[in-house]
């Protein structure tokens, strides 16, 4: 029984070293199968992460494009009051030439007109209050 063991001691070493690769290997499968698992998970959840960006990413799209149509609009409406505002406001040069003119032509009426001599008579006080008359009446 002695010479059966020691002979076998060899074949007992190499079934146990292999018996323990095997263990080992097992071991390993088992870890990658649980790391193959959590990967999975981790792949499911970013790829829900992703369509949630995906998602906020054509919201912003669509309200930038909104804001860009309302801007656009805006625009058009402006454009069109200001086009409206220039149809009735008015030629601020050609007023003020022609209040140039009417103080020219007010100074030039009324400069020489001087107040009646406190000696002077009835008639010549009629004349003048005519000769203003007059001169008020007329256009130039």
């Amino acid at each position: 029984m002695i010479k059966f063991l020691i002979g076998n001691k060899l074949r007992l070493a190499l079934v146990a070293g292999l018996l323990s690769i095997f263990i080992g290997q097992i071991i390993k499968i088992a870890s990658l199968n649980n790391d193959i698992s959590t990967l999975k998970k981790d792949k499911t959840t970013l790829e829900i992460k992703i369509e949630e960006q995906k998602n906020k990413i054509i919201a912003e799209k669509t309200k930038i494009a909104l804001i860009a149509s309302n801007l656009s609009e805006c625009n058009v409406k402006i454009n069109l009051q200001n086009e409206r505002i220039k149809s009735v406001s008015l030629d601020n040069e050609a007023l003020k030439k022609q209040i140039k003119k009417a103080k020219a032509s007010a100074k030039a009426r009324y400069e020489n007109l001087k107040p009646p001599d406190t000696n002077a008579s009835c008639e010549e006080k009629l004349n003048l209050a005519l000769g203003v008359i007059k001169r008020l009446g007329k256009r130039e």
